[in-house]
């Protein structure tokens, strides 16, 4: 196979989502930089990317390194990094699950957790410690929660309080963003990161939310009623958060949401060690603190009183029972899982179970004309908030033995927009768009950027229930003349190819309402001289996981 790239379809794909020193003088030794080493654990994060912040304003600027975080959750700067640092994206090795959250050490840490977060934000080591019922003396910045040894928990306790704070902070974020009608991941990093400060002022106040095995409640209402009242004054992260926010009352919602979200902090600390993993995955995909409070947000508007109460039994109850949490109501999904390729007369369909399992056939090169026809349903109504962006990731990899070709690309900062005939999406100039491929024989790598490319385009996806024919053909084609004279061989592909698929931003589920697996696409963003990986973008959310074959 010539140059087996996932680089063409890989960047037809993101496409198509997309309209969808000095010297030293002389004789002194050269002294090697010393490599900083750590590890990102809300359970190991895999695919994460980790920002060396070297203005502490947690976001990624020109000139800071970022690294990727590998299948243990380790990551290092070869170059060293003396700034904090600050960890975004990627998925829980143990759960699947995707980080939505936003992790910060300081510098010298070896370790980027929650309770690090918790000290970026201002709690002392000794207050948290105490907050948490920890010894004395533990060192959070330098021990690994999730360390084991002959298979089991070193650091059990430290582990469980450890999740037990992320799942407070996770569900706050996701009620707050949930409340603005919107689930876009970069809202979410941002919201966390307000909750995390939130929860520092509580706790270095004297709020003590564990002691031994117990998680207290009135901690838990603190933390709450704090979160509401930084986050309705925030304005770090756009307008509409904020805004459904000054809408309820913050003693409400705390009054509503301690017990529940109590509940679900015990069970992660009370947890067996062998069944933690299970637990956490369960409390961390329950969904039904945000939908509670967006059913009963009208009885939330004013202080609370005895009806408030009752409705925070309610919720306590129904978390720390054992019925399941309700089917959802409200998402987007693809009708039937399924998705047609129409090439003239003929068109060949396939299910999306199909594409995970056995795979599909696709005759390559592909048709001009070709054209792929979807129907998207609106299961239920949802809103698009004004702020709403989309990313999509999409790795390709060659399956053959040897076969060393891969291709990751990307697309993020794409506008979504409800409208009275679909979806309305946008790419506006500021998105970016990369494509990274590695030929064949990996002697050639390059990263390709498209982002001017499809900077204008737009187009609308109908949710009604009726087709969208998007022109595949002429998708791909744009793709090969792109990155032709970068790679050759291009149309001779042949072969079975396993492809990664993910999106954010948007509410999608399978038909019938069941989440689409966590998915984290890394695509690397920028290589030295050597083609050595110096930059990374990680794409997580939900997504699909497949195999295509190229066939004459």
């Amino acid at each position: 196979m010539p140059f087996a790239l996932r680089l063409i379809p890989a960047a037809a794909a993101a496409c198509l989502l997309a309209s969808c020193g000095g010297g030293s003088g002389g004789s002194d030794p050269v002294v090697p930089p010393t490599a900083t080493r750590g590890v990102a654990v809300d359970g190991y994060l895999v695919g994460s990317t980790v920002l060396c912040d070297s203005n502490a304003n947690g976001v990624a600027d020109p000139g800071e390194l970022s690294v990727g975080t590998d299948a243990e959750g380790r990551f290092t700067f070869a170059t060293g990094c003396s700034a904090a640092i600050v960890v975004l994206g990627g998925a829980s090795a143990d759960t699947g699950l995707p980080f939505t959250g936003m992790l910060q050490a300081p510098a010298g840490a070896t370790v980027a957790s929650p309770l690090t977060t918790l000290l970026v934000a201002g709690v002392s080591a000794s207050q948290l410690l105490t907050a948490l019922g920890l010894p004395a003396g533990t060192d959070l910045l330098n021990t690994d929660p999730a360390l084991t040894n002959g298979g089991a928990l070193v650091n059990a306790d430290l582990l469980k309080k450890t999740l037990a704070v992320q799942q407070l902070a996770q569900k706050l974020s996701e009620l707050f963003v949930g409340l603005s009608g919107g689930n876009a991941t970069g809202t979410l990093q941002v919201v966390y990161r307000e909750v995390i400060a939130a929860f520092a002022t509580e706790l270095a106040a004297g709020a003590v939310l564990s002691t031994g095995a117990m998680i207290d409640e009135a901690a838990v209402s603190r933390l709450v009623r704090a979160a509401v009242l930084r986050v309705q004054d925030a304005t770090s992260i756009g307008a509409a958060v904020p805004a459904a926010l000054d809408l309820l009352n913050a003693d409400a919602l705390a009054v509503v949401l301690a017990g529940g979200l109590a509940a679900q902090a015990q069970a992660l600390i009370q947890a067996p060690d062998a069944g933690l993993t299970a637990a956490t995955t369960a409390q961390q995909e329950d969904t039904r603190t945000t939908e509670f409070v967006i059913d009963n947000r009208a009885q939330l508007t004013a202080a609370p009183t005895d009806a408030t109460a009752a409705l925070g039994a309610e919720l306590t109850d129904v978390i720390a029972g054992v019925e399941p949490p309700p089917p959802p109501t409200n998402y987007l999904a693809l009708a039937g899982d399924a998705i047609s390729l129409v090439n003239g007369a003929s068109s060949q369909s396939f299910t999306m179970a199909q594409f995970q399992s056995t795979g599909i056939s696709l005759a390559w090169p592909v048709a001009p004309k070709a054209t792929l026809s979807v129907t998207l349903n609106e299961v239920g109504t949802y809103a698009v908030p004004a702020d709403m962006k989309l990313s999509a990731a999409v790795s390709i990899v060659d399956t053959a033995v040897g076969g060393q070709g891969e291709l990751q690309a990307y697309i993020d900062n794409v506008t979504v927009e409800k409208t009275a005939n679909g979806l309305k999406i946008t790419v506006p100039s500021t998105a970016n768009a990369l494509v990274y491929g590695v030929s064949a024989d990996g002697k050639k790598r390059a990263v390709i950027d498209f982002a001017n490319s499809v900077a204008g385009v737009t187009n609308t996806l109908t949710t009604a229930g009726s087709s969208n024919s998007i022109v595949f053909g002429e998708v791909v084609d744009y793709a090969i003349n792109r990155i032709g004279q970068d790679f050759t061989g291009i149309s001779a592909l042949r072969g079975t190819y396993r492809v990664s698929v993910v999106i954010t931003g948007l509410p999608l589920r399978q038909a019938d309402g069941t989440p689409l697996p966590a998915v984290t696409v890394t695509v690397p963003t920028a290589l030295d001289a050597n083609g050595a990986v110096t930059a990374s973008k990680a794409v997580a959310g939900p997504g699909l996981v497949g195999q295509i074959t190229l066939t004459n």
